[in-house]
């Protein structure tokens, strides 16, 4: 960057020359990313080769440059086995030109945002799109991210697939995109998820319910039983002798009949009396 002096020196056939020198200034542009200065990265993101990630973060990153033409589909493909980004697809609405794609994979939440998602998080990925401000919905349409999780992974946290997505942060929030699974080998399982525009995103899932009954009393309140079984067979036991004995004594039906014949006995004298 500077001053640059170019001098240019044209010679004709008759041997006659002229040169003319001209003076180029050049300035370092400098670009904001809206994340950093506290607009939380919900716009285009970073040009496709600034980034302002915290240098330390970035395990790896992967450029490649297509040719964007208005309203002609265009697909970033990208080969390296470390990048979970397998390909970039969307439909210009402009004519963009020679454009490049970067991929950051990176160690932790980006620096970038604000706060990490709730789920589990399978990684944290920035992806930047030509210059910045241009991977807005006024340049772009249709846009879809394809990428794989390792099975492995899946395996081993118990996540269950149906909650894979991947998910972009989008003023001060993490909004999930609609995620599709498309395709599995061995190792991996493929989706797409469809976006608005490029900025951070993470990869999330959530461990699957296991269905195993929770043993009673293992949670919450303890219930302790007052008796034991036994106790509460010998008390039936106890109760069903004592029944049976007070049907089989007679006494209580001798003293009713004594009582009855005793009613009769004395109605009859009464009524005797009343005849005199």
């Amino acid at each position: 960057m500077g001053t640059n002096i170019i001098t240019v020196t044209a010679t004709y056939a008759k041997g006659n020359s002229e040169s003319l020198s001209v003076t180029v200034t050049r300035a370092d542009d400098e670009i904001t990313n809206p994340a950093r200065s506290g607009s939380s990265g919900s716009g285009g993101g970073s040009g496709g080769g600034t980034s302002s990630e915290d240098y330390n973060n970035i395990l790896f990153s992967e450029t490649v440059r297509e040719f964007v033409s208005k309203d002609k589909d265009v697909s970033y493909h990208f080969d390296s086995q470390s990048n979970i980004v397998r390909s970039i697809n969307f439909t210009p609405l402009k004519t963009k030109g020679n454009t490049p794609t970067k991929i950051e994979i990176l160690k932790d939440t980006s620096s970038l945002v604000n706060y990490a998602p709730l789920d589990k998080v399978y990684m944290n990925v920035n992806i930047w799109i030509g210059s910045f401000g241009y991977a807005t919905p006024q340049n772009i349409a249709n846009a879809t991210i394809n990428f794989k999780v390792e099975k492995s992974w899946v395996n081993e946290n118990k996540i269950s697939t149906s909650t894979i997505k991947l998910n972009r942060y989008n003023k001060s929030e993490w909004d999930p995109l609609i995620t599709n699974q498309i395709d599995q080998d061995a190792d991996y399982l493929y989706f797409e998820s469809k976006t608005l525009a490029f900025s951070p995103f993470v990869v999330t899932g959530k461990e699957e319910y296991s269905g195993e009954a929770v043993e009673a009393g293992e949670e919450g309140m303890t219930i302790t039983p007052d008796v034991t079984e036994d106790e509460i067979h010998d008390n039936i036991s106890d109760d069903n002798i004592t029944s049976d004995e007070e049907n089989n004594n007679p006494t209580g039906l001798i003293i009713i009949i004594i009582c009855l014949l005793s009613l009769v006995v004395i109605i009859f004298i009464i009524r005797k009396k009343k005849m005199i």
